[in-house]
């Protein structure tokens, strides 16, 4: 028990180590706001909504509000449908409307003190911004995200790892993925509602050119 305790801690703050030296291109700062409320024992409203920045945490690259339900299907196993209003801005500089659908399948399972869970994602992105006649078509990615998170006894700080990957679908591009993101963070809960979450995240995004971003991400979550 103790092995698998050590193990994940040592593999969280070699992760951290590694992402925080890794190339740095730009800077950024995400903070954000989620809630869950219960409607019934196992059907689940989400809203959320964050502010993220780019070019070294100077502007703002977009702010969105996104509103969910999610079924637990068994203990292990939920399934979830999202929409998100989002308000980006492009290459003229100028702010514009994205619309992004989710549908998601999610499994979790517990290995002593460690939680861990697997989402796949299916998302649809359309845009009001049109550079080109491609730009009006949606766009699909197939996400798929890993989290572990060590549930440290009589202590409310519980340290996590996370990786997802982005891949693009029905289009031409030439690779496979569109998009990685490698997270290392803390979750702090001061009790069974409210709770705070401060991740680093280095994310390298392929598409349409190379860029690499290092991420701080501050998050309040609610329960009810």
């Amino acid at each position: 028990m103790m092995t698998i305790k050590r193990s994940f801690l040592t593999l969280f703050l070699s992760s951290f180590v590694l992402i925080s030296f890794s190339q740095e291109k730009d800077f950024g700062i995400w903070c954000g706001i989620n809630t869950e409320y219960d409607i019934f024992k196992k059907l689940e409203l989400d809203v959320s909504a964050m502010l993220r920045t780019f070019n070294q945490a100077s502007e703002i690259e977009q702010v969105f509000i996104e509103g969910g339900l999610t079924y637990k299907v068994t203990k292990y196993l939920s399934v979830a449908g999202a929409y998100r209003f989002s308000k980006t801005i492009e290459e003229d500089v100028q702010y514009y409307r994205r619309h992004k659908w989710f549908a998601d399948v999610k499994g979790s399972f517990d290995l002593s003190d460690i939680s861990s869970y697997v989402r796949f994602r299916f998302q649809e992105q359309r845009r009001t911004y049109y550079e080109d006649e491609e730009d009006k078509l949606p766009r699909y990615h197939c996400r798929i995200k890993f989290k572990s998170t060590y549930k440290t006894p009589s202590f409310p700080v519980n340290p996590y790892l996370e990786f997802e990957s982005f891949l693009p679908v029905f289009s031409d591009k030439e690779r496979v993925i569109g998009k990685n993101r490698f997270s290392a963070g803390i979750e702090y809960k001061f009790n069974k509602t409210h709770a705070i979450e401060l991740e680093y995240m280095y994310e390298c995004d392929y598409i349409p050119r190379k860029v690499y971003t290092s991420i701080i991400c501050l998050e309040y979550n609610l329960k009810f």
